[in-house]
């Protein structure tokens, strides 16, 4: 398999997929939209509500115990509106997810509601096979450190503590690194498993752990790869962060001149107004490109499996030729 085929075939997927990005962010600014007035609004009646009955006990004694009861309620609400927001994204996440799939694999385009009953069925479904699969692991984890904190902690002399902790934190990065990849090789299988190829929980979980064992060292080379590219792919929207920041912090800094008169401080805050309003435009640019860059991240991802997979079909075909030419 050639890495280099991947990354152009990711980005023709991606500019044959524009509707799917416009569908993306159009659909990420309008439930951020909403959902950000929806909670300002709760949040305002949910304080007011409360402020209104910090003074009284129950309804019976003060109508604005009942408020407070409607206040609680909307910050309740709140919640529940912020839960359904990231359910909704995750949704039309990966049915857009699913949408570069179909798109790679039989070039035909979905449409937006197919994308969020798709996408809603796919997120839940990758997200209870990654708790299946993440708590264990996070249980592991964290016996493990908290055995090894036990450890340095029955150790008096402060040289060899120092000692000893450097050297488990030296092997701790040994076993990190190779950890990261397995698991990172582990995910992205998984997710592919259950909305590329349309598996189940536990066929996507079994189907996983089979398939990384099989490619381990081309999943790997994946990764690796997609890492080299990121450092060349994010160099940009470092550019755009350092820039906003840089024009931000000069907006937000008075000048020791002008306090020198009424004239020349209305040119520097004017100036300042301006730099500020730079630094904010640089960082939506900067949010774009991330967004884009993200897209760019699932078509390649999306292109490294299909690909991978494909190995695995053109193996089974050698092996039942013999058999074909005998009978």
């Amino acid at each position: 398999m050639s890495y280099t085929s991947v990354i152009t075939e990711a980005w023709k997927l991606l500019k044959d997929s524009k509707k799917y990005i416009l569908y993306y962010f159009g659909s990420l600014f309008g439930l951020t939209v909403a959902v950000s007035i929806g909670m300002v609004i709760l949040f305002m009646i949910g304080g007011a509500g409360v402020l209104l009955s910090s003074s009284s006990t129950s309804a019976s004694q003060n109508p604005s115990a009942l408020l407070g009861g409607v206040g609680i309620f909307s910050i309740i609400l709140s919640c529940v509106l912020y839960f359904v927001f990231i359910l909704l994204i995750g949704a039309i996440d990966s049915g857009i997810y699913k949408g570069f799939a179909v798109k790679y694999k039989t070039d035909k385009m979905i449409s937006f509601s197919e994308i969020v009953k798709k996408g809603l069925k796919y997120f839940v479904k990758y997200l209870l096979a990654s708790l299946i699969v993440a708590i264990p692991m996070l249980i592991v984890i964290f016996v493990i450190s908290f055995l090894g904190g036990l450890l340095l902690g029955t150790i008096n002399n402060t040289d060899t503590a120092m000692i000893v902790s450097f050297v488990v934190g030296c092997l701790a990065i040994l076993i990190y690194i190779p950890f990261y990849l397995i698991v990172g090789s582990y995910f992205v299988t998984l997710k592919n498993a259950i909305i590329v190829e349309d598996k189940g929980i536990t066929e996507a979980i079994t189907y996983s752990f089979s398939f990384v064992k099989r490619h381990f060292g081309k999943l790997i080379g994946v990764i690796l790869v997609f890492l080299l590219l990121s450092c060349l792919l994010l160099l940009p929207y470092i550019c755009l962060y350092f820039g906003a920041s840089i024009f931000q912090v000069g907006g937000s800094l008075p000048s020791y001149s002008s306090y020198s008169g009424a004239e020349y401080s209305n040119s520097a805050t004017g100036a300042s107004f301006f730099m500020l309003l730079i630094g904010y435009c640089l960082q939506i640019i900067g949010s774009i490109y991330m967004l884009f860059y993200a897209m760019y991240t699932n078509a390649y991802l999306i292109v490294a499996f299909v690909k991978i997979a494909k190995l695995d079909k053109k193996e089974d075909v050698k092996i039942s030729e013999p058999v074909m030419a005998n009978a």
